[in-house]
């Protein structure tokens, strides 16, 4: 699962305090060396970060020669107090593996991960990693960016659409069961030119208040027919 969260900078900070973040210290491990593997390689080091190598074969650059779905090798690598560990091995099914071994020995490590196949994303996900890209999907984003000069569509996209109270004028938004009965939020609310996120349980819109709801655009139309004369 992929937590998507919406606030102002100060509570996106706090919000990465309780997940899982990446700090700024610390090494990074990368797992696999092919060619996904040395621009990683190429981009650390330009990049000036601390990162170690691990690979099956002895070659420049690889600073930890060993089965990478092998927990000795990993403890050799010091996964367990990596900054992060990156995965990016020849197959999914190797991916898989080495998340699973890798979340074994490291429960509190990030572990991002490639996949070659869109479909495989969400099993990787499952077996423990953070973040987990589909190589055949951004390499197609980056094609129809370039080509078209346009963003690759995504049907599960989420945005934030802003709306005037309407009907809701006088009541708490939290209160009202949107989330239940059109699968959006309302994350702020503007008033006076000031944004609010922190919504108490007293809090009463009014009608010059304005509101940001986010959801999908399936969800997003449900609010439109529920709410008819909030759009602004």
């Amino acid at each position: 699962m992929i937590l998507l969260a919406a606030g102002s900078p100060d509570s996106i900070r706090k919000l990465s305090d309780i997940a899982r973040p990446i700090t700024h210290e610390g090494t990074l491990v990368v797992l696999g060396c092919g060619n996904l593997g040395r621009k990683l390689v190429e981009i650390f080091t330009d990049a000036g970060e601390e990162f170690s190598v691990v690979d099956a074969a002895e070659g420049v650059g690889i600073d930890i020669v060993g089965d990478v779905l092998d927990p000795l090798t990993l403890e050799r690598a010091s996964v367990a107090t990596a900054r992060a560990v990156v995965i990016t091995l020849g197959s999914d099914n190797a991916a898989l593996l080495a998340t699973t071994v890798v979340r074994d020995l490291a429960p509190d490590v990030p572990i991002i991960a490639s996949a070659d196949l869109a479909k495989n994303v969400s099993r990787i996900h499952r077996a423990g990693a953070d973040f987990v890209l589909s190589i055949s999907q951004v390499a197609g984003q980056l094609l129809i960016h370039h080509v078209l000069h346009q963003s690759a569509p995504n049907r599960s996209r989420i945005t934030v659409v802003r709306f005037g109270p309407g009907r809701l004028t006088a009541d708490n938004p939290l209160a009202n069961q949107i989330r239940e009965s059109t699968g959006c939020s309302v994350v702020a609310v503007e008033r006076g030119g000031q944004v609010l996120t922190d919504i108490s349980p007293s809090f009463a819109l009014r009608e010059d208040d304005a509101m940001f709801v986010c959801g999908t655009p399936d969800a997003l139309r449900r609010y439109d027919e529920e709410f008819p004369d909030a759009r602004q």
